[in-house]
């Protein structure tokens, strides 16, 4: 791994001598992080937002962070409120998700009072799949089954995230720094809420363990089984949320493939072991999904093109509106792309197949109408980028000022930031699109401070060591046979 590559620990046995002081986390302590945060999300289940307003008449709201257009708000008749904020769209999809199964007994078809549709056409099929499984399996409300459903994947991925940190990291600064890192965020996230919440679990659970095993520098069939879990940990997400799944896969595949310090062969195993688990989710909610396209296409006047979402030039057109412009006005929000589209061709359907080839068009006369225009608006963004890095990766970058790391801590993350801000530079730094960019920020800025807290004496040259470090070299040389 990087801290073991890095030329001072290399130049001394020092570095080694302290992390054989460090206390090891025992499965005691693993299962008191475990069992408090059990505790917690008791506490959390049994909360509740503050009950919905009974008034049914619709105010006008902004349609988004970064959009002066103001939009009616959607009412949901008869919505309970849940312990995890959810948008009252995704809770109306779900609503109608759960009416769709009640009727026909297939997933992922939602019934919207008047024909069949698909569920949650404009989102990632997970969530719609797994809550009403929830429901069904243990006979809960929608909103118990919401709040069972988001308040897990928060407590989970932060129990294993703390334990992870607890045992990953080398001495109690840095554990301390990392513990109070991975405590603002889990705050963070859980006030935000909704599906963005997976850009913080997914990374968090997955990461400090997956570098505590190639640190290990072995292979056995532990390795296999937490390659595997951790791929179905990272599918299961991107089914969710794609954002949350891909930054997460790339840190895995750049890690194994730099700083897993075994035979090639074996890396190759484990890759393949990633993959598999990664494609299992993946690859049954495909099923899932191709179950429901069968039923829609003999039961509805559905097109086959339409059943699948084509999303990219629509997140494009709209981000273009993150800088004020008479280009696109109203600034960044999906209604300005509807009604882009509404003025062109008012039957095509959303996010169809001719829904994105219209708005790639108007996408492409903007660049090439306005090109100036262009690059001011992704310049703008990718400004906001560089901020976010700078601010949530701050104390790590202090600390590497006076002592640097190894590269190879940069270019394990550095995939992984990037993948997380193209959501951002391609539509806007909204918050559910910051959260991925966050959390990776921070862990990199977790790992960079460890690396730089390691001990001085590893700068020390031969000819100045203390007497104590020279016998611990000593007693190291007669453990390995090599004393004369």
């Amino acid at each position: 791994m990087w801290m073991e590559d890095s030329p001072r620990l290399r130049n001394s046995l020092v570095g080694q001598c302290a992390l054989d002081r460090v206390k090891p986390l025992t499965v005691g302590r693993a299962c008191y992080v475990v069992l408090l945060f059990l505790l917690t999300a008791s506490a959390v289940c049994s909360a509740k937002q503050a009950e919905l307003p009974a008034a049914q008449t619709q105010q006008l709201e902004p349609c988004g962070l970064f959009s002066d257009l103001r939009v009616p708000s959607l009412l949901v008749p008869g919505s309970e409120p849940t312990a995890i904020r959810i948008m009252s769209s995704r809770y109306r999809d779900l609503r109608q998700t759960k009416d769709g199964y009640d009727r026909t007994g297939v997933g992922l078809v939602a019934f919207d009072g008047t024909t069949f549709i698909p569920a949650g056409f404009s989102d990632d099929p997970g969530m719609y799949y797994y809550i009403l499984l929830i429901s069904r399996a243990f006979h809960l409300s929608l909103a118990r089954s919401i709040s069972a459903f988001f308040v897990t994947v928060l407590v989970l991925s932060a129990a294993f995230g703390f334990s992870g940190l607890l045992l990953v990291l080398r001495g109690w600064p840095s554990r301390i720094f990392g513990i109070a890192t991975l405590s603002g965020l889990t705050f963070v996230t859980y006030r935000l809420g909704d599906v963005y919440l997976f850009e913080f679990a997914v990374p968090v659970a997955v990461i400090p363990w997956i570098v505590w095993q190639v640190w290990q520098r072995t292979h056995n069939w532990r390795t296999n089984v937490l390659f595997v879990v951790v791929g179905v940990v990272i599918g299961l997400g991107a089914t969710v949320r794609t954002v949350a799944g891909v930054p997460a896969l790339l840190f895995v595949l750049v890690l194994v493939a730099t700083q897993f310090r075994v035979g090639n062969n074996r890396k190759v195993i484990s890759t393949c072991l990633l993959l598999a688990g990664v494609l299992c989710p993946v690859v049954y909610l495909h099923h899932v999904e191709n179950e429901r396209d069968a039923f829609l296409l003999t039961r509805t006047t559905i097109q086959a093109d339409d059943l699948n979402r084509h999303a990219f030039w629509h997140f494009a057109y709209i981000g273009l509106g993150f800088v004020s412009n008479p280009y696109v006005p109203g600034g960044v929000c999906d209604e300005i792309g509807k009604a882009k589209v509404r003025a062109i061709a008012p039957e095509v359907p959303y996010l169809s197949g001719l829904y994105d080839g219209l708005l790639r068009h108007e996408v492409l006369a903007i660049a090439v109408d306005h090109p100036s225009f262009v690059f001011l608006t992704i310049a703008a963004k990718l400004g906001v980028v560089v901020v976010i890095i700078a601010v949530f990766g701050s104390v790590g970058l202090v600390a590497v000022l006076f002592r640097p790391v190894s590269k190879s801590v940069w270019a394990t993350f550095w995939p992984a930031l990037l993948a997380s801000g193209l959501p951002v530079v391609m539509v806007a730094p909204s918050p559910q699109y910051l959260v991925s960019l966050i959390t990776f920020a921070s862990m990199c800025s977790v790992f960079c401070f460890d690396e730089a807290l390691q001990p001085v004496l590893a700068y020390t040259p031969k000819a100045f060591e203390p007497e104590h470090t020279k016998y611990l070299t000593w007693w190291s040389s007669v453990k390995d046979g090599t004393s004369v």
